[in-house]
């Protein structure tokens, strides 16, 4: 089942499967140098964590974080990687047969981490794209 979040005022959601858990936004040390997709790091129980500003990564622009911000933590396998988003919503009872193709008019970057629109016009994404994305590794 897919769990919902909103970002700029739009409902995206991801499987709970890949959600380990999500966080009120705390701590994050910045690295110095890196891309301003990498919004830094933090640590989880003895754990470093990337965070990832989402509004980057899907290149709608950065605007600063609030108190009101949540931080929702992908693991697959054993890669975790945390991304912003303006708040949680719910979990949407939805099925595979209910996701429609991903509409013409969305930006390809969207599009590239999208597997469907769910039947209440929320963007399924797939988090796999994002952790294995190209534009969040640093290679320097």
């Amino acid at each position: 089942m897919p769990s919902s979040f909103s970002l700029l005022g739009n409902n995206y959601a991801f499987e709970t499967k890949y959600i380990s858990e999500v966080l009120n936004i705390k701590d994050i040390t910045k690295i110095p140098g890196a891309p301003n997709i990498i919004e830094g790091v933090i640590n989880i129980r003895g754990s470093i964590v990337p965070v990832i500003n989402t509004k980057e990564l899907f290149s709608f622009g950065s605007i600063g974080l609030t108190e009101q911000n949540r931080l929702i933590i992908l693991s697959h396998k054993d890669i975790s990687l945390g991304i912003i988003c303006d708040s949680i919503n719910d979990i949407i009872n939805s099925y595979y047969t209910d996701i429609k193709p991903v509409p013409p008019n969305i930006s390809k970057t969207l599009e590239s981490f999208s597997t469907g629109v769910l039947n209440n016009n929320t963007l399924l994404l797939d988090p796999i794209k994002i952790i294995t994305s190209s534009s969040i590794i640093i290679n320097k």
